[in-house]
């Protein structure tokens, strides 16, 4: 189970991201329903911060995406249009780099 110094980590490697727009997909059809896209998509990222079990993204007009990992979820931060192998939950896209959520079933705006 990720425990909080890996969330600090994960929320130190998003930092590449803040105040950047970002493009938002949602390749896994569980995410997809949360219609983040259509919330998310466009919005600069404001901050980023983990706070207890949780990673809290601030976007800015005060949106907060809450992400929980449970049991084997996993934020990695790549370039920007590198092959996914598998189903992301939630790629959020900068100009040069992307974050992607593996296995993070707790997403709440």
């Amino acid at each position: 189970m990720p425990e909080g110094d890996s969330l600090a980590r994960a929320a130190r490697r998003l930092q590449a991201l803040v105040g950047e727009r970002v493009e938002v997909e949602t390749p896994h059809p569980r995410a997809a329903v949360k219609r983040l896209v259509e919330r998310l998509d466009g919005r600069r990222l404001l901050g980023v911060e983990a706070a207890g079990k949780n990673l809290l993204l601030r976007f800015e007009d005060g949106v907060v995406l809450r992400s929980h990992l449970r049991m084997s979820g996993r934020w990695q931060l790549r370039p920007r249009g590198s092959k996914l192998f598998g189903r992301p939950w939630l790629v959020l896209r900068g100009a040069e780099r992307e974050a992607v959520l593996w296995n993070g079933p707790v997403l709440e705006l």
